[in-house]
């Protein structure tokens, strides 16, 4: 966006958005926006503003709305919770895993210490 610049754009009230600033000064409808920092906007928009005061570069993504609710946990994204519970067995197939061969890599070094991940998938809506 250009400085100054103030942006109207048609949306389809069907699909959902989210807004990404690249780098620079971004607003959304009066709000200021913060760098790297994904905003979802939802569905039902028929527009949306956008400004700067000193330019910037923004990414708008949207499309219809998933049919299913989604799940998530660690890195992985889901319908169901059995999806989840089956993914190592897709990742490295289910006989990989039954000979007891590792489906998940290990932390290269420099890695402090092993992160811990939520213990249920988080759903998405």
């Amino acid at each position: 966006m250009h400085p100054g610049a103030a942006l109207d754009l048609p949306l389809d009230v069907a699909c959902e958005y989210a807004a990404l600033v690249l780098s620079g000064d971004c607003g959304l409808e009066g709000q200021a926006l913060q760098e790297r920092v994904p905003y979802y906007l939802g569905a039902n928009r028929s527009e949306v503003r956008f400004t700067s005061r000193s330019g910037g570069r923004l990414l708008l993504v949207g499309g219809p709305p998933f049919p299913e609710k989604i799940l998530m946990w660690w890195n992985f994204v889901a319908r169901t919770p059995q999806e989840i519970a089956d993914a190592p067995y897709r990742l490295g197939g289910a006989a990989a895993v039954r000979r007891g061969e590792r489906v998940f890599g290990t932390a290269s070094r420099g890695a402090k210490r092993r992160q811990v991940c939520e213990s249920e998938p988080r759903q998405l809506s």
